[in-house]
């Protein structure tokens, strides 16, 4: 098989687990716990364009490929996205500097990145072309406020607005 060529390399963010909101209290000059569990909400399946496949391209080398030109460690074709088990749940100790407790809703969000990209390579059956979709598999998350008044990713703004408004 030859050399693939990339073309339309694109990486989307995207909401990939989220938490229910949890009401929280932390006492005055205090601290409490915070444990959220986070739930798929969109589990993407990586995949090739089977004309691609069905003419000899193997997906382990394109994905190989794709990982080299893009230098990210990628889901592998036919695997769908599942959350890693450090990032499952989430534990962290929030303290309140005040002299009044503090309430609110929490929420843990989970976003992963989806990478399309377009390619060409020679194979037995000539010059064929295809397209991948998959992930990067370097996760990133996040612990939000309900009802904030911050700027807030669009990954974040979606996880706020399906766990918040409930």
């Amino acid at each position: 098989m030859g050399t693939f060529t990339w073309e339309h390399v694109t990486f989307e963010p995207f909401l990939a687990a989220v938490s229910d909101a949890e009401a929280l209290e932390i006492p005055a000059r205090g601290s409490a716990e915070l444990r959220l569990e986070a739930r798929m909400v969109h589990p993407l399946l990586a995949s090739i364009s089977p004309a691609a496949v069905k003419a000899g391209v193997s997906p382990a080398d394109a994905i190989a490929s794709l990982e080299a030109k893009t230098d990210e460690p990628l889901g592998r074709i036919g695997t769908r996205l599942t959350l890693p088990k450090d990032r499952e749940h989430l534990t962290s100790e929030l303290v309140n500097d005040d002299d009044d407790p503090d309430r609110g809703r929490f929420l843990y969000a989970v976003s992963a990145k989806r990478v399309k990209a377009s390619f060409s390579v020679v194979c037995t059956e000539g010059r064929v072309q295809g397209q991948v979709t998959t992930w990067s598999k370097y996760l990133g998350s996040d612990s939000i406020r309900c009802g904030i008044d911050e700027a807030l990713s669009k990954t974040s703004k979606e996880a706020e607005q399906r766990s918040c408004t409930t």
